[in-house]
């Protein structure tokens, strides 16, 4: 990117210095609102106006309806329920051609003599704390939008800039589409290796038998099927317990199913429940223990690894220990397996809100 001889203060916090030739100027002097001409349609009204024309809200495409309101170049900035707050998410989009707008979104052009791209690069730069209003959505009026100082440099220097920005966007989206997709390539042979380890062992010679087993029909001939609780103890969860019941009760951390990851499980600002002395040791974890979510996405299991002193599981969770001669470790990875082959919506018979009962997890 250029570098500037002369640098000056712009004035603005956010914006810090701007080459000395550029000035900071309010969008409602650089571009034109055409929030007035804006016509919000009901779920109702679209689904009869079905067609091929881009139904855009504060956030992208909605829809897609059989007319359009707007027809050339203009920029569409939220104006409620945006992510004004979320970092590397856009808030303004550059729009050409035909399309309907609700009234989620301000649409805007830029006067003549400004690049649309170029406002569609600042706008999505500014810091809208010291623009958004709304105590439950955040909402960017449109005299707080009016409001907003950008840095413009002349109009030429305007679209250079937004031409190297297109293509240096374009480099890396193209770069991300191929991480991603790698990304996902490594969860497949991840989850490839895992069930072929945890259904075929590590000898990829050796003879198989039939195991009576639905979701892994094949095993090998030496091993055994058996169920979770001959090698395992399992125990649910505690009832979410709000009031002290009884002399002794006590507020103790507790773990819920959303702090439950295939990875790790989160164990910083837990909640606190009530729990007596015998809580604690019938719904206790320690080192070791594998908590399996009852409920929420079922089978999701992570092994606890120093929990918080005194902390218990919630009975959206089951806590499971190996008993002699079996290994924890080896119990997570077949319930990754039969995760990753969709067989714990079967096994739960999922109708609208899944459960591994305890009865179904051993």
């Amino acid at each position: 990117m250029k570098h500037y001889l002369e640098y000056k203060d712009s004035g603005i916090e956010w914006i810090g210095k701007i080459p000395a030739k550029w000035e900071v100027i309010k969008l409602k002097y650089i571009m034109q609102n055409f929030d007035g001409k804006r016509i919000p349609l009901s779920s109702e009204q679209r689904a009869e106006m079905r067609g091929d024309y881009p139904y855009y809200g504060s956030n992208g495409i909605v829809d897609h309806v059989n007319d359009y309101l707007f027809d050339g170049e203009y920029i569409l900035l939220g104006e409620d329920g945006a992510p004004f707050f979320e970092a590397y998410k856009d808030v303004a989009f550059f729009m050409r051609g035909k399309f309907w707008v609700n009234n989620h979104a301000h649409i805007l052009k830029a006067f003549k003599g400004h690049d649309q791209k170029f406002l569609t690069f600042a706008l999505n730069c500014v810091e809208y704390r010291r623009y958004i209003t709304g105590s439950t959505r955040d909402k960017l009026t449109q005299d707080d939008m009016s409001s907003i100082e950008l840095p413009i440099p002349k109009d030429v220097e305007q679209k250079a800039i937004a031409d190297c920005l297109d293509r240096k966007t374009a480099q890396l989206d193209e770069l991300v589409i191929k991480k991603e997709r790698m990304i996902e390539l490594l969860k497949e042979e991840r989850a490839a290796i895992i069930n072929q380890a945890v259904t075929k062992g590590l000898d990829p010679k050796v003879e198989m038998k039939d195991s009576g087993i639905e979701w892994s029909p094949r095993i090998p001939k030496k091993w055994q099927a058996r169920p979770v609780k001959a090698s395992f103890h399992v125990q649910l969860g505690k009832m979410l317990q709000n009031e002290s019941g009884s002399f002794g009760d006590q507020l103790v951390p507790y773990l819920k199913a959303l702090h439950v990851n295939w990875s790790d499980i989160e164990m910083s600002d837990l909640p606190e429940m009530w729990a007596s002395f015998s809580d604690l040791n019938q719904y206790g974890i320690q080192d070791g223990d594998l908590l399996i979510c009852e409920g929420g996405e079922v089978g999701r299991a992570g092994i606890v690894i120093d929990p918080p002193k005194g902390c218990i599981i919630q009975n959206a969770l089951h806590r499971v220990r190996a008993r002699k001669d079996s290994d924890i470790r080896f119990l997570k990875y077949v319930l990754y397996a039969v995760a990753e082959a969709g067989w714990f919506s079967i096994l739960c018979n999922k109708a609208t809100i899944a459960h591994l009962t305890r009865e179904k997890l051993i």
